[in-house]
């Protein structure tokens, strides 16, 4: 496989792409064959895995850093390495969560060199307007948008790995059983997580 031919190509394609949605539009057979065809040096395979794969991705950078610069470049980081690294994924398992695993190190390493370890930052809604979609109430959808706003930015106190947790959990719609692969833990500590960040954000700790 000729790495850095099918990066280049694949990340051009990435950076101009919308990158406002949440979902997955792929399932986990889908992107297997994406990996299957990229591993045979199929270039196009692999872009239109970070077509159907970057949002999410990006979305969770987003989320934890509050910056939209910070979140594409992250994004990007996330693929290249995905790229560099495709050859130890194991097809018999879910593209999703080795992708999130990949993702959420870049993260993690990105937030401890900028000193922000642990830290959730909160999003600017001057930069993250409410939904504009022709026929949405416009009070729900900024009332909904200010909400998930107030939410993210108490989850900045929580320790990371609860707020991870709770990422994962509520605005990336993972698993248990996925999240206790993505964080290394077992699926009952990763419930624990999502249990004890959701008890410290009652008590008003968040």
């Amino acid at each position: 496989m000729n790495h850095s031919a099918g990066c280049d190509y694949s990340f051009r394609s990435a950076r101009s792409a919308d990158l406002s949605g949440g979902a997955w539009s792929m399932d986990d057979e889908q992107t297997r064959e994406c990996v299957r065809g990229a591993l045979r040096g199929d270039r196009q395979a692999f872009g239109d895995l970070v077509g159907a794969c970057q949002t999410p991705v990006y979305n969770l950078a987003l989320r934890m850093t509050g910056s939209p610069e910070d979140a594409a470049d992250l994004t990007q980081e996330a693929f290249v390495r995905a790229w560099l690294n495709l050859e130890k994924y194991d097809l018999r398992h879910s593209f999703r969560t080795w992708l999130y695993t990949l993702a959420l190190n870049v993260i993690r390493n990105h937030l401890k060199k900028a000193g922000r370890a642990g830290v959730i930052m909160p999003l600017d809604p001057e930069r993250h307007p409410a939904d504009e979609t022709p026929g949405a109430d416009p009070v729900r959808a900024l009332a909904a948008k200010q909400a998930g706003l107030d939410v993210l930015a108490r989850l900045r106190h929580l320790p990371l790995e609860q707020s991870e947790a709770l990422l994962l959990r509520f605005f990336q719609d993972v698993s248990f059983k996925d999240m206790a692969e993505i964080l290394n833990v077992s699926e009952s500590a990763a419930k624990m997580r999502v249990r004890r960040g959701l008890e410290a954000l009652r008590r008003g700790e968040g």
